[in-house]
């Protein structure tokens, strides 16, 4: 932060995990567009009736808001926060500097939606000194008593995925018997060319595992299927590149298919 001047990113502990492959599946994502509108409702709507062990919002995309547009997204986000749903918000950074020139202290032209949504987005970000901020300025224009600030919980930031549609969630630890896990991914592979493993929220994993995993992976690259391991946390892509699975970002050419790693960049 004293480097780059931004906010740091916010510290995200470790899930709790009470089995390896606990919390391990297809998660149901949505990634939206330049306009977050009143369009948008039907997705979200989409993400709150999902059975998905895991919701996955990306906010990367988004350049402009409407009124609408920032109600719908409030309501879907305080539904999960209330429910207790497993929440990764990615690009959540974006949307705030879509927000936050909209809003002026004493203005109350944007409507309320916007200050909401962006205190919204705050407080999943685990950004408590720049919620109050906001709060009292939102409180000022208003003329209402501030929000309070909760400790989120299930709830995770992840940078904008460059690849949309449908992903393999990984659980936050990867270790011990692992059969269940590589079953879970054949069966999310069938039927598939680009196979997506999404690593945002995966802590550990162990050595045992890994080459499980790198065995499986490979006897899809050998049927012309694309692999993808993206959001890796360094500690984890350190391992993975030391067992060989490829280099960041780049094909394992001795494959039919490809083996690529992306680990997260800040």
């Amino acid at each position: 932060a004293s480097h780059f001047e931004p906010s740091p990113p916010a510290w995200q502990p470790l899930l709790p995990v009470e089995a390896p492959a606990l919390g391990a599946g297809v998660a149901a994502s949505e990634a939206f567009g330049a306009v977050l509108d009143s369009g948008a409702a039907p997705r979200l709507q989409r993400l709150l009736a999902s059975s998905a062990p895991l919701v996955r919002i990306d906010l990367g995309a988004v350049r402009s808001v409407t009124p609408e547009g920032c109600a719908g997204l409030l309501s879907a986000l305080q539904a999960l926060r209330k429910e207790g749903r497993e929440l990764v918000l990615a690009g959540a950074d974006t949307l705030l500097g879509v927000l936050r020139p909209m809003l002026v202290v004493g203005d109350r032209s944007a409507g309320e939606a916007p200050w909401l949504l962006l205190l919204e987005l705050l407080l999943l970000s685990n950004r408590e000194k720049d919620f109050e901020e906001s709060a009292m300025d939102y409180c000022v224009t208003f003329e209402v008593s501030p929000p309070s600030f909760e400790t989120p919980r299930r709830v995770s930031t992840a940078a904008p995925a460059p690849v949309k549609g449908d992903r393999f969630l990984l659980p936050p630890v990867a270790g011990g018997p692992s059969a269940a896990l590589l079953d879970a991914v054949d069966a999310y592979a069938e039927g598939r060319e680009l196979l997506v493993l999404d690593c945002s929220r995966l802590a550990r994993m162990d050595y045992a595992c890994a080459t499980a995993l790198q065995s499986r992976l490979r006897a899809h690259a050998a049927q012309g299927r694309h692999i993808e391991l993206r959001g890796l946390n360094h500690l984890v892509a350190a391992l993975l590149r030391l067992l060989g699975y490829a280099q960041d970002g780049t094909a394992d050419a001795g494959k039919t298919g490809a083996i690529r790693l992306y680990p997260h960049r800040y």
